[in-house]
């Protein structure tokens, strides 16, 4: 029955026993059922007699079912060696003292440990110097291990020990109790990979966030994150300095929910735009602020990569331009005003001097016994015309801020006061108004020029007046206020500081933004052709801000509008010092000081003894005027320059006894001519006329002699009321 292959081996072992009463060990043989299976067989052979014979008595035990079981067992055994070699964990088996005494490879590699070096190495050794994830001592018995070993449950954790080399290594840990019957823990099971590099990753990950979260909170420009149907994930706090929106009202949100609409446009396709490879995008629009204003802003938007080098988010930037775009608007302004000024300072000049040769003829034809009546008539309507002309060049040289003023202290409250039966004749009966004056405005003083300011009074009201229709009322008010910071307006900022405040309001036709951004130009006008010069506003504004102040607006279309104009206030303690005047033209007399040291003044005489020396580079100003003081008995001298009159008095010596000279005049000025003739002690009385003045005059001015100045155009009687005071100073 033996099976083939293990025939000769008993056969020979059976007859050793016999020869030699050998007792071999225990043997495993195959041998044949009966069934033809074959199964094996564990055999011990031994000599014994039997019936007086030698005989072998052989014992068999079916030891098959038991060797596969060990089989099994042994190939289970070489799995597991395989598989713990194979793992990129570190294993370790811990037995009841928690000494190790099985490990793997990896688990060599993690720990920086020879085999010999990790057999029979405790939780407890002190080389480990074990911490728990935070970097607190972990003292062995709170070590992972023995956590499970002592409740004989599963657990896990991060902890930091020191490598064989002495590296410092992170390790994540899971640690299973192997437990017996009675659920008493006889060994651990400890896995663990090495975290190390990962943690330093989040270490430096986190640092880098933090970096990134401060300069994105204490940025100045905007920083959003937005995916790519732009929803905003993110935006950063300066939103709320800059546009009033918290990043909490924002996030969420679709970020094209606060572009102005009319710049909706430059929108349309640029977020599918961005993912196209062509890099960022940047754009300049408006967006809303909380509190309903529009805010300028440069706009840098950039795609993000995916790790698949896809596109799913991008990142947009930025910067509140407004001011700078207010600066650029006001040096382009200010550019093209100083073009009209220049031209309206020329214009109001030679207009003036124009006007004032015509005036001048006008009046003495009506002087004239022989002019008849009806020429008389249309010569009166031509120094009306003259008159009404003169107040449009008064109104060119205000918006020039050219004009020369003279400036007191003033009550608005009076002024306002003052014009309100006027202004109510004005608008009625089409048209009520309403004054209202605050108590605080009623003790308020501002240095101003009192007809200037009834300008802008009734060119606001007239304004209001034309934008409101029949039953309307129009209302101003007068109040007193604290401006703690610059406040913006829509043209040029208000500085701090005390102000009076001239509110007009209206709820008229209202204006829309494209006519309030030229609202203050020059010339310009909704009113029909022959209705308006489209001087009056830009008159108010160069007036105002003549006077330091500034102006604000508040209008929309159908609405009606609010001017307010801030005048400042001068403080009650330079009240008490300040004179009741302030003027602003050229003194009368010099000091006491310096006139004793100047040339004496030339004996003053009567009109008929008079003698006039007349310089002006204009024909027929200069004939005309002549003709006007001749006919009121002066002696006149004309010269067209001011070297023609140096000539006359200096080289020649001819005397007179008061210079009447233009201002303005090429190569010398009428102020150089003055100024040089004094170098040469010629000091005597003169009277400046000009059609403008841009305060020539020094503030110590080197004369003791009388001087006035008289605006062109003027009446032959303002002439001859400014000469007679020259020649006759009691007058």
């Amino acid at each position: 029955f033996v099976d083939t292959d293990d025939h000769d081996a008993i056969v020979q072992r059976t007859a050793d026993v016999v020869e030699r009463d050998a007792r071999p060990p225990l043997r495993t043989t195959r041998c044949v059922r009966a069934d033809g299976a074959v199964v094996e067989i564990e055999t011990r052979a031994a000599r014994i007699d039997f019936e007086r014979r030698k005989a072998v008595e052989v014992t068999m035990r079916d030891v098959g079912e038991r060797r596969a079981r060990e089989r099994a067992v042994a190939l289970s055994e070489q799995r597991l060696r395989i598989l713990l070699q194979s793992m990129e964990e570190g294993v370790v088996l811990q037995d009841e003292s928690m000494n190790i005494v099985l490990w793997n490879a990896a688990a060599e590699r993690i720990l920086g440990l020879s085999g010999d070096q990790l057999a029979g190495r405790t939780s407890y050794d002190p080389a480990w110097a074990a911490t728990d994830e935070f970097g607190d001592a972990l003292p062995g018995d709170r070590h992972i291990a023995a956590v499970a070993m002592r409740t004989g449950r599963p657990a896990s954790g991060v902890m930091g020990l020191d490598r064989g080399d002495g590296r410092r290594a992170w390790l994540s840990v899971s640690a299973v109790p192997m437990l017996r019957d009675d659920d008493v823990a006889y060994a651990v099971v400890g896995t663990f990979t090495d975290i190390t590099l990962q943690r330093e990753t989040a270490r430096r990950l986190a640092e880098s966030e933090a970096r990134y979260r401060l300069i994105t909170d204490h940025a100045g420009d905007l920083i959003t994150l937005r995916s790519a149907d732009d929803t905003l994930l993110y935006a950063s706090p300066s939103h709320e300095r800059v546009l009033g929106w918290t990043p909490d009202e924002m996030v969420g949100k679709p970020g094209a929910r606060l572009v102005h609409p009319d710049d909706q446009a430059k929108l349309t396709g640029r977020t599918d735009a961005l993912f196209d490879g062509r890099g960022a995008h940047t754009h300049t629009l408006r967006v809303l602020h909380k509190a309903g204003y529009w805010v300028w802003l440069e706009v840098v938007a950039s795609p993000i990569a995916s790790g698949n080098g896809s596109f799913s988010s991008f990142v947009v930037t930025a910067r509140d331009i407004t001011e700078r775009l207010q600066l650029e608007e006001e040096v382009r302004q200010s550019q093209k005003m100083q073009s009209l000024v220049r031209v309206a300072s020329a214009v109001a000049h030679d207009f003036n001097n124009l006007m004032t040769a015509v005036r001048a003829s006008a009046e003495l034809l009506l002087d004239s016994e022989s002019t008849p009546t009806d020429i008389a008539e249309s010569v009166a309507e031509i120094t009306a015309a003259i008159d009404r002309a003169a107040i449009l060049t008064t109104q060119l040289l205000a918006f020039a801020r050219r004009q020369h003023v003279v400036k007191e202290l003033v009550s608005c409250a009076d002024v306002v006061r003052g014009s309100r039966a006027l202004l109510t004749r004005l608008l009625a009966p089409r048209v009520t108004i309403d004054f209202a004056i605050s108590p605080l405005a009623e003790s308020a003083k501002v240095r101003a020029n009192v007809s200037q300011v009834e300008q802008v009074l009734f060119n606001l009201v007239v304004n209001a007046r034309d934008a409101t229709s029949a039953n309307g009322s129009v209302l101003v008010t007068l109040d007193r206020s604290t401006l703690t910071t610059e406040q913006p307006s829509q043209y040029g900022a208000i500085k701090a500081g005390d102000y009076v405040i001239l509110t007009v309001i209206d709820h008229g036709t209202g204006m829309s933004l494209a006519v309030l951004g030229q609202l203050f130009e020059p010339f310009y006008t909704t009113k029909a052709q022959g209705r308006g010069t489209g001087l009056g506003l830009s008159t108010v504004d160069g007036i105002v801000r003549q006077h330091g102040g500034g102006i604000t607006v508040e209008s929309s279309e159908g609405k009606g509008t609010k001017f307010k104009v801030f005048l400042p206030v001068i403080p009650d303690v330079e009240l008490l010092t300040l004179a009741q005047s302030d003027v602003e033209s050229i003194p009368d007399t010099a000091s006491d000081a310096t006139a004793a040291t100047r040339p004496p003044v030339l004996q003053r005489r009567s009109p008929e003894t008079t003698t006039l020396l007349l310089v002006d580079d204009e024909n027929a100003v200069r004939r005309t005027v002549a003709k006007a003081l001749q006919h009121q008995g002066f002696r006149v001298l004309q010269v067209a320059s001011g070297a023609e009159a140096m000539d006359l008095l200096v080289t020649r010596n001819i005397g007179v006894d008061a210079i009447v000279t233009d201002v303005r005049m090429p190569v010398m000025s009428g102020v150089d001519l003055v100024a040089k003739l004094f170098r040469h002690n010629i000091d005597i009385p003169v009277l400046f006329i000009s059609g403008q003045i841009d305060d020539p005059f020094p503030a110590d001015w080197p004369s003791a002699a009388p001087r006035h100045f008289l605006r062109k155009p003027f009446s032959i009687a303002d002439l001859s009321d400014a000469v007679g005071r020259l020649i006759q100073p009691e007058r």
